[in-house]
């Protein structure tokens, strides 16, 4: 059990639908790809660690996009919080509970990759409802906006 209060946006696909993500894919790994996220949107600076060239390889090899891994890997993170909010409680409890769900976007992102994380979103298809679904800039975040 994943016992760390973050998640590294780490994958590692070991054939076209089926992947390694977060703690269970390791970034020294040969094949893991990181900061995937980044190149959904070519404006968005990219960090001086990370070779973009190098991520898209890996994403052709996977046949992914970086919309396709950054879905797989919400996708992946959406299932591991209802597997650990089942483990703790009752399965009943799971189907009245209201859950809501907050994509946090990085203060000062540009509206392309904004516009791109919520495509992402409908894509996953579990994330639908704009009742149990809001996007939060970080930077509202830090403010304590909350809705």
């Amino acid at each position: 059990m994943i016992s760390s209060p973050k998640v590294p946006t780490l994958l590692k696909y070991t054939n076209p639908t089926n992947f390694l993500w977060g703690h269970s894919a390791t970034s020294t790994a040969p094949g893991t790809i990181e900061a995937f996220k980044l190149l959904l949107d070519s404006t968005l600076p990219k960090p001086l660690y990370l070779a973009s060239s190098l991520v898209q390889t890996e994403l052709r090899k996977a046949k992914k996009t970086a919309a396709d891994a950054t879905k797989d890997f919400i996708g992946a993170l959406y299932v591991h919080a209802l597997e650990i909010i089942g483990n703790k409680h009752a399965e009943k409890y799971l189907e009245v509970l209201r859950v809501k769900y907050v994509v946090s976007i990085p203060a000062g992102w540009p509206a392309k990759a904004t516009a791109e994380i919520l495509k992402v979103r409908a894509r996953i298809g579990i994330l639908q409802s704009k009742e149990r679904f809001s996007n939060l800039n970080r930077l509202q975040g830090l403010l304590g906006w909350t809705r």
